[in-house]
């Protein structure tokens, strides 16, 4: 048996951001599991519930937990889904850290007058026993541990949860609904580098943009990050900059100065981004009929869309008279890219 999530409410405290990175990042280093030289990365972060991913630093800190705690995937769920689904946080003396990480996001309520910094706490799957997470994927067994029998509200709630856990953990180990999409970003990244494309230029505008000023140990790791991301999203292997002892020193000396840590990690992050989509631009991964498809919408963007998708669902649920219960799904979904 595991032990139980204990709900506490995730504080707005956005500063505190910067002191997780560079924790999690020297954890990584002091383990011999720094993300961005590992042979074979990860596959990107889901929400195993809504099939979406993070962005930002909220995907920084994401891999680096998974890192240091030794998880085998990237595949996560915010908290108040998981004690919906009856997940069971593994004990302490097995090893994995329990403590959830906190996602950060910059959110407008009034069409984008002003913007306010929302929380969610969120847990990597690899946290829970293996028990719970067969379990999620049977409604009626979580219904029996929830001791949710005689109420239908519960009942639905527990039945969609499991049936779009079920769909998107088989998405991770498959891979075969995105395939079309990873194709399409490693042909961006192929004509995005290709000196002799004219969006060669600005990409090299660009990445010197956020490297002039940076000194030597933070462009080894900038480079070492933008080969990760490439790899990891893509597939291509870009050409190593330095070895991996020389890499891991690098990381180490611009842990110093956490909060110009984050800032450049940010920035790579956001660089790599832009180079898997068409001509380097900011939100589009395809053209059709010469029209631009955004088939990665901005965070911000996603986060409006989950808020009206939720909307009409609870507006659904009260058409049929349900009644709203403490645990609920989570108000709005973050990730995506």
């Amino acid at each position: 048996m595991g032990e139980g999530i204990k709900t506490e409410g995730a504080k707005n405290d956005v500063s505190r951001m910067p002191d997780e990175i560079q924790k999690l990042l020297l954890e990584s280093i002091d383990k011999n599991a720094l993300p961005y030289i590992a042979k074979e990365p990860l596959p990107q972060d889901m929400n195993i519930i809504s099939g979406k991913r993070m962005s930002d630093a909220n995907k920084i800190l994401l891999e680096l937990k998974a890192t240091a705690i030794g998880a085998k995937s990237l595949e996560w769920i915010y908290e108040k889904d998981a004690e919906v689904l009856a997940l069971e946080l593994k004990k302490q003396a097995e090893g994995p850290d329990i403590e959830p990480i906190t996602c950060y996001a910059n959110i407008s309520r009034d069409g984008g007058k002003t913007y306010h910094i929302e929380t969610q706490k969120a847990y990597l799957l690899g946290q829970f026993t293996d028990e719970s997470v067969a379990r999620a994927m049977n409604p009626e067994k979580v219904i029996e541990k929830n001791l949710a029998k005689n109420d239908e509200e519960a009942k639905k709630l527990i039945a969609l949860l499991s049936k779009k856990f079920i769909k998107n953990h088989s998405e991770y180990h498959t891979g075969f609904a995105e395939e079309k999409l990873r194709s399409q970003m490693k042909a961006n990244v192929k004509e995005n580098y290709n000196p002799q494309n004219e969006t060669s230029k600005k990409v090299t505008e660009a990445y010197n943009k956020i490297t002039r000023n940076l000194s030597a140990d933070q462009k080894i790791a900038s480079q070492a990050m933008v080969r990760h991301y490439t790899r990891q999203t893509t597939g291509l292997d870009m050409k190593s900059q330095g070895n991996e002892e020389d890499i891991k020193k690098s990381f180490r000396k611009i842990t110093k100065d956490k909060n110009a840590l984050m800032e450049v990690m940010t920035a790579v992050l956001f660089f790599s981004d832009r180079t898997f989509r068409k001509e380097f631009s900011l939100g589009q991964v395809e053209r059709k009929n010469g029209r631009t498809t955004a088939i990665l919408p901005l965070a911000a963007r996603i986060e409006e869309r989950a808020k009206l998708e939720r909307e009409r669902e609870l507006a659904k649920q009260r058409e049929k008279r349900f009644k709203p219960r403490a645990r609920t799904m989570p108000a709005h979904e973050r990730g995506g890219r």
